[in-house]
């Protein structure tokens, strides 16, 4: 919307009657004209103009593009035509609407952004009118995949405005330019109505590609390595055209990426469960002495060659990169309606097998499959985790969370994105064949899970020991390139 503004009044071009018209042209368009575009059309310009009785007017003119997203809009009038005008306010409207099958979802990323000079204001969806002033670079308005923006020419010093209403998903905002009070004025701007793309947004200039929220926006370490998995994703994408199967290569590269790591986390937290009945023995033995149980555990972690949070930093490393990975799948327009294969044809939406009659807690009428298989496969990750713990790991509480945590993330993911869904049952699936080559080969080599657990003995003339963990037999073959270099 276009309002000129003066001290004490307002013309708004919504309350004006325009004729259209063509370049140069001095009869107005037919009632039903089309204005067509295609790929290989110049860009083309529409002039909507009004005239008064009394000589006086106004035109507000478009250039449209055939390959962008992009709108070139201005307003144009004789300073004397309209004395009392002092500012132009370009105003957003009614704002967006969502465009999800999830509204709720989208209205969560409901958002307006002003840039004033070097500083940027977001605004989330709420109850608010919040006034600006400075040199205006644009303003935004997003959805969680769309946004328009309203871009100057040049930065140019006026005031601007965002307000919303939670109640009613509403948001919107304007910004006011100053003008002459002679000659003709023409002022424009440039106006983007399209997809949270950021080759388009980097495009347009000014940091507009930095407005994309891909997720933790306040930790900077996350965006970098979210925009390289989705250059990948593109990247791939040119090749093997579906984001379903690109998912699933980005999600095998990722677990070859981190294998090492994992296998040392999982072959940590292996070890560490074995030495679970030398550490119950110890807290057994020192239950009245928390610094000696300390100590001993401490001890018996070194002659092992154990490191305790050995299980934990591999993860610690690899956490970017899966919250990154998480980002991606959960709010970039690349995946927006894309199908996959048989009932998933859209990668940003749950998958629905069908819908019930009625509807279940947490869970509503529809019936996915995917989190279910995601949900089984968490359960045998667990199963197989578990029985890392040998003997002494205790059937309570471990026997409980073996089912708690895969039910909590099925339901959990229920509804998540279906993308996202795949992405988690593919790492899930390599994270079990990996857990089952690992304890294939501790069976294979030995198990110190197997030992009985022998209780510290308090020696009568010296400090309390603990008998260290024996080390495992050398293979025959490095017994005999042993013997060789003795005798040379």
């Amino acid at each position: 919307t276009v309002t000129l503004v003066g001290e004490n009044r307002r013309l708004g071009t919504s309350d004006v009657r325009f004729a259209p018209y063509l370049p140069g042209g001095s009869i107005p368009l037919a009632e039903g004209t089309a204005l067509d575009l295609d790929p290989s059309s110049a860009p083309k310009t529409l002039i909507f103009r009004s005239e008064g009785a009394d000589g006086k007017q106004l035109e507000r003119y478009y250039t449209f593009y055939p390959d962008r997203y992009v709108i070139d809009t201005g307003v144009r009038f004789q300073a004397g035509h309209f004395p009392f005008a002092r500012s132009i306010r370009w105003g957003f409207g009614p704002g967006l609407r969502a465009t999800e099958a999830n509204e709720e979802d989208d209205f969560s990323r409901f958002r307006g952004i002003l840039r004033l000079g070097e500083e940027v204001y977001k605004k989330k969806r709420g109850d608010f009118v919040e006034e600006f002033a400075g040199t205006i670079q644009w303003a935004t308005l997003q959805t969680k995949y769309f946004t328009a923006v309203m871009l100057p020419p040049e930065p140019v010093g006026g005031e601007a405005q965002l307000r919303s209403r939670k109640a009613i998903n509403f948001i919107t905002g304007w910004i006011q330019i100053p003008i002459s009070s002679r000659g003709t004025i023409d002022q424009s701007i440039q106006i983007y109505l399209g997809p949270l793309d950021n080759n388009r947004l980097s495009a347009l200039g000014r940091g507009l590609d930095k407005t994309i929220d891909i997720g933790f926006e306040r930790v900077s370490i996350f965006r970098p390595i979210s925009f390289a998995i989705l250059w990948s994703m593109q990247k791939i994408y040119k090749v093997i055209p579906n984001y379903g199967l690109v998912i699933i290569i980005i999600s095998i590269f990722t677990k070859i990426l981190f294998y090492r790591l994992t296998h040392k986390s999982f072959k940590s937290m292996r070890d560490m469960q074995s030495l679970q009945p030398k550490i119950a023995a110890i807290k057994e033995r020192y239950k009245d002495d928390k610094q000696k149980q300390s100590k001993e555990t401490m001890r018996l972690y070194k002659e092992s060659g154990i490191n305790p949070l050995g299980g934990c930093l591999p993860m610690v490393f690899q956490m970017p990169v899966f919250i990154a990975l998480f980002n991606v799948l959960r709010t970039t327009i690349e995946v927006r309606r894309a199908p996959f294969m048989l009932w998933i044809d859209d990668l940003s939406q749950q998958d629905v097998l069908f819908h019930l009659p009625f509807s279940l807690p947490f869970l509503g009428t529809a019936v996915s499959l995917l989190p279910i298989l995601m949900g089984i496969g968490m359960l045998l990750q667990s199963k197989i985790g578990g029985g890392m713990a040998g003997p002494g790991s205790g059937a309570g509480q471990p026997k409980a969370l073996t089912y708690m945590m895969p039910i909590m993330f099925t339901f959990l993911f229920y509804k998540m994105p279906s993308g996202l869904v795949i992405y988690w049952i593919v790492n899930t699936v390599l994270s079990v064949a990996q857990q089952w080559y690992i304890n294939k080969g501790a069976a294979d080599g030995g198990d110190s899970s197997d030992e009985k657990a022998e209780i510290p003995k308090k020696s009568n003339d010296g400090p309390d020991t603990v008998k260290p963990v024996p080390a495992k037999p050398r293979s025959k073959s490095r017994k005999r390139k042993a013997a060789r270099s003795k005798k040379g």
